[in-house]
């Protein structure tokens, strides 16, 4: 096994045995959780093919534990959905925006957009499909 196949092999299995983040999500709603964690970080473990292992580790480390609390920040936020308020939605919202961005490697988190909040507070249907579409809406974001 090379290095590069080794990392994507750590980080798969960093996400991959993490129960946290798709606890409180049905088996098809985790699926497309860790799938779209899954494609997040080996975007991420394709930008060290370059690097020594340090290096790397400085790199991803910050990227990958950001991925990991947004992917827990969804899972919360679509376990709470219909039982929380508007405002603890927005706040959820508020966290899975900042370390969504963190995880796709900027330094520094803006605010939300008055059409992501806009769009992500309309987001219905299954818990699979309410996943699938938050993550288009933040691919859209991060474009």
């Amino acid at each position: 096994m090379n290095i590069a196949e080794d990392r994507q092999q750590r980080v798969a299995e960093n996400i991959l045995g993490n129960e946290r983040l798709t606890a409180d999500l049905d088996d098809t709603a985790a699926k497309a959780s860790l799938d779209w964690g899954l494609d997040w970080a080996m975007a991420a473990v394709s930008e060290t093919a370059a690097m020594e292992d340090e290096q790397a580790e400085t790199f991803l480390s910050p990227r990958l534990k950001a991925l990991r609390r947004m992917l827990r920040q969804v899972n919360l936020w679509i376990r709470d959905q219909d039982s929380s308020t508007a405002e603890e939605q927005l706040e959820r919202l508020a966290k899975i925006y900042q370390q969504a961005q963190l995880a796709q490697g900027y330094p520094e988190a803006t605010e939300m957009p008055a059409a992501f909040v806009d769009k992500a507070l309309q987001l219905r249907g299954s818990a699979s499909e309410r996943v699938a579409n938050l993550r288009l809406l933040l691919d859209e974001e991060q474009e």
